[in-house]
């Protein structure tokens, strides 16, 4: 590791410890001086889960199987919060609690005793497990915001002793929101906990004072994480569909009780649906950059039907440093911008100039995108930048990463060395779109700073690609050993691919029998196998076009894309 890179690292690292030792401190201080837990009296709404639920799941718990976090575990008469499974994913996901669902989609008074008998089991155990996995901040707003939304299901023919103790273990964690949200990383955790706090103070009877406190920071953090275009701070466009489905029953439920929602709460579900529809490819899903992966079709068809604002297409996310071009029946997302810094970057992909392309409802080119499952040590490879449809210099990725589990894991999954010093500009004519962009992703390991600029016809049945690489100064590259390069151009795993009668052409088939042509006049493509991780069942192999070459002897670099029928 480089010597700046190893103060980088070291200085994020004292951060986050410090951070660590306040919230320490913060909890042995208020131990000791005794502050009580408020125990709400009654609930007084439960918000819609959105959700799509399965009641046959349900009978599943029934029998002690427990699918959750892409693991399964058998556990017989056994608590799950006994369980000796090692699966991060699996624990996480059975503390967030958000499998409730699939027992309220049952409704039986069976289900409503073994959500019972679940929440009982946790209050017991719970302090036995790993206090980063029970309280995390995260899975502690989502366990809640759970509860909330399950709570007739909970409380149905219950004794006032469970009722009480329900309503204590919501006040622990209401209290635990409370005190940590606003020291807590900033993006998904302090965001996640303040949408908590409100559903809380929606939720429960005598909390005028949490609501005004909780209101106010939700909207100041849905303004600073969601710019004017929608997309998130993070970069992730999935995380919008994820926050979406908590805001709108939040706001369904001001309404209920005819309280007026705060204003910042319906301008926010106004940016995050001109998102949605930003990053929606044409086979429905959204593109697959700095995180995202499968989208959840039902949840994202559900999000739709409570869209009532305007529905024309959007232009850009300039914000969000994608740019996206749609002529008629295609589509093209490009990713112009670094990835976020920071803790930020826990998820993010070292992506930059990397773009999705589909046609009518059939994905072309994409990225490899995250798994359904996403175990992030140190083979996460769905991060890196050959797993996108870019540019790499010598397999080397334009960013850093640093993973648990390695000799230099300081940041956890953190980006680090990220600065890219992006910039892109676009143009429009009556016959084409252009995006141009560039990134120094590789100027400091390779002295060489890449440009791509991408034309789609008004048809948009024509798609002209351009990548060029320069010196830092964007003269003429000649101060690297190290110049091989490969273009990726990943293929979505249903596409067929076919020798061209012309020369350095390969020919693209969809499962529709849609065939385009991918011509390169400089270098021959090649086609090679890769690995599409956004995919439901698993990891599925598919094919991608690579045009390797020196970037000494061709730094310029053209390519094609043309529709055939």
């Amino acid at each position: 590791m480089a010597a700046q890179d190893s103060i980088q690292s070291m200085t994020i690292s004292f951060a986050r410890a410090y951070r660590r030792a306040k919230k320490a401190v913060w909890t042995s201080l208020t131990a000791f001086t005794g502050h009580s837990i408020f125990i709400p009296e009654h609930l007084v709404i439960a918000p819609k889960d959105l959700h799509t639920a399965d009641p046959s799941i349900a009978a599943e718990y029934y029998r002690g199987r427990y699918a959750l976090g892409g693991h399964l575990v058998e556990l017989g008469n056994i608590s799950p919060f006994l369980a000796k499974s090692e699966d991060t994913n699996w624990q996480k996901a059975l503390h967030e609690f958000s499998w409730l669902r699939h027992l309220s989609a049952d409704g039986s008074s069976l289900s409503a005793s073994h959500a019972r008998a679940m929440i009982s089991d946790w209050t017991t155990h719970s302090d036995n497990q790993s206090s980063n996995i029970v309280w995390g901040l995260e899975i502690t707003s989502k366990r809640l915001i759970s509860w909330l939304n399950h709570s007739i299901l909970i409380l149905h023919e219950t004794d006032s002793e469970f009722h009480q103790e329900f309503m204590r273990c919501i006040g622990m964690q209401l209290r635990y929101l409370k005190r940590y949200s606003a020291n807590s990383p900033a993006g998904r955790p302090r965001l996640l906990a303040y949408i908590a706090l409100t559903y809380a103070s929606i939720c429960l009877s005598g909390q005028t004072e949490i609501l005004n406190f909780a209101s106010s920071c939700l909207e100041e953090e849905l303004k600073e994480q969601f710019p004017e275009d929608g997309g998130h701070i993070s970069r992730d466009p999935q995380f919008i569909i994820e926050i979406l489905a908590l805001l709108l029953p939040l706001r369904e439920s001001f309404i209920s009780l005819s309280m007026e929602p705060p204003s910042e709460l319906g301008y926010a579900i106004e940016r995050l649906y001109f998102a949605l529809r930003f990053f929606r490819m044409g086979d429905g899903n959204l593109a697959r950059f700095n995180g995202s992966g499968i989208t959840e079709s039902d949840l994202l068809a559900t999000l739709f039907r409570y869209n009532d604002v305007d529905k024309t297409e959007p232009v850009n996310g300039s914000n969000s440093g994608y740019e996206r071009i749609q002529m008629r029946s295609s589509i093209l997302i490009m990713d112009c911008d670094r990835p976020p810094r920071g803790e930020l970057s826990t998820l993010a992909h070292a992506g930059c100039l990397s773009f999705e392309l589909s046609s009518e409802n059939e994905c072309l080119i994409v990225n490899a995108g995250t798994p359904v499952v996403a175990n992030h040590g140190s083979q996460a490879l769905w991060r890196t930048t050959a797993a996108h449809s870019t540019a790499v210099f010598s397999e080397t990725s334009q960013c850093k990463f640093e993973y648990p589990g390695t000799n230099n894991s300081l940041l956890g999954n953190q980006i680090f060395s990220a600065n890219l010093k992006s910039e892109k500009t676009r143009h429009e004519t009556e016959s084409e779109h252009t995006v141009t962009a560039s990134h120094q992703g590789y100027v400091r390991e390779f002295g060489a700073r890449h440009e791509r600029k991408i034309a789609m016809s008004d048809e948009g049945d024509l798609i002209v690609g351009n990548d060029w690489f320069t010196g830092p100064d964007k003269g003429e590259l000649r101060y690297t050993t190290k110049d091989q390069v490969t273009i990726h151009f990943h293929l979505h795993p249903d596409i067929r691919v076919m020798k061209s009668t012309q020369e350095n052409a390969l020919v693209i088939e969809t499962r529709s029998g849609q065939q385009w042509q991918f011509y390169c006049p400089e270098v021959e493509p090649t086609l090679e196998e890769s690995i599409y991780f956004a995919n439901l069942s698993g990891p599925r192999h598919s094919q991608q076009i690579t045009l390797k070459l020196s970037a000494l002897e061709t730094h310029d670099i053209h390519w094609m894309l043309q529709k055939l029928s």
